[in-house]
């Protein structure tokens, strides 16, 4: 098996992950990957004035393309400063994967300049994150990061890379590699039929439209199963515009402060791709009550 520089394999497989764009800021720990992107000709870089920026990027170009966005950052300030970003994508579901340089091994731990532990940090506002330590490792990190972002509910993941991990050299063909297999359960036809027993049953049913509705880009085939229904649309903040604002089923918008009004109440409120424990319902200007 062909020996390479680690980081020109992990080029290699961000773009066999469909990466085209990435967004970041070049720094001392992360050059060697920094290096290695300078060659592709399938990726592009945006420098951002900021790496909380870049996460931001990353979280916008992923719910604009449905690729898995990708923040690049060096060590120390770097991470830290991503960390909103990232509790942005966890709450919203959004997949990016960030990628920061680390201290060399050797000092870690040991308070060293820039040497902070992003990994334990941005475990919180993750679903999973890495400090890889052995080169080996590094490609099927990458493959698993990418699976996990888009697994499931999808959320971020960080990799931290030391300096010195990143120079290794690993045995890699990616003529062998391929992006891991993503789980995607099918439709419970049980639960289904007992939504529509609910719905049928209800008195005052309302749909709520969420977040997941608008990154599965089923929002036309949702409204279209109220107007079949002829039941009222309430869409939560991640689900603004998949409704307009002027159909005959808008119900106003799902918020997490206002306290609903009496006419607003449902006998039986159905929600779609949305958390919804501490929702309420706000009315829209002049819309009757339903």
């Amino acid at each position: 098996m062909p020996k390479m520089p680690v980081m020109e394999a992990v080029v290699k497989i961000l773009e066999d992950e469909g990466v085209d764009v990435v967004f970041g800021i070049p720094g001392a720990a992360i050059l060697p990957l920094y290096k290695a992107l300078s060659k592709s000709q399938k990726i592009r870089h945006l420098t951002v004035r900021h790496e909380e920026g870049a996460t931001h990027a990353a979280d916008g170009w992923a719910r604009v393309t449905g690729k898995v966005g990708v923040a690049i950052g060096t060590s120390g300030p770097a991470g830290t400063n991503m960390i909103t970003g990232l509790y942005t994508c966890q709450g919203d579901s959004i997949p990016i994967v960030c990628i920061t340089g680390q201290a060399v091994r050797p000092i870690l731990h040991k308070e060293a300049f820039q040497a902070v532990n992003i990994a334990e940090i941005a475990k919180p506002v993750t679903k999973k994150t890495y400090c890889v330590l052995e080169t080996a490792q590094i490609p099927q990190v990458f493959r698993e990061a990418f699976k996990i972002a888009r697994e499931g509910r999808p959320g971020p993941v960080l990799i931290d890379l030391p300096l010195d991990v990143q120079r290794g050299e690993v045995e890699y063909d990616p003529a062998i590699d391929a992006p891991l297999e993503v789980f995607k359960p099918s439709p419970d036809s049980r639960k289904i039929r007992r939504a529509v027993e609910m719905l049928l049953q209800a008195q005052r049913p309302i749909l709520m439209m969420g977040g997941g509705v608008m990154l599965a880009r089923a929002c036309e085939e949702f409204v279209a199963l109220a107007e079949h229904l002829q039941i009222p649309v309430i869409p939560t903040y991640m689900a603004m515009g998949g409704i307009p604002a002027d159909h005959p089923l808008y119900g106003g918008m799902a918020t997490s402060t206002s306290s609903p009004p009496n006419w607003a109440r449902s006998s039986r409120p159905i929600s779609a791709s949305s958390r919804t424990p501490s929702w309420r319902w706000r009315p829209c200007c002049g819309s009757p009550g339903r």
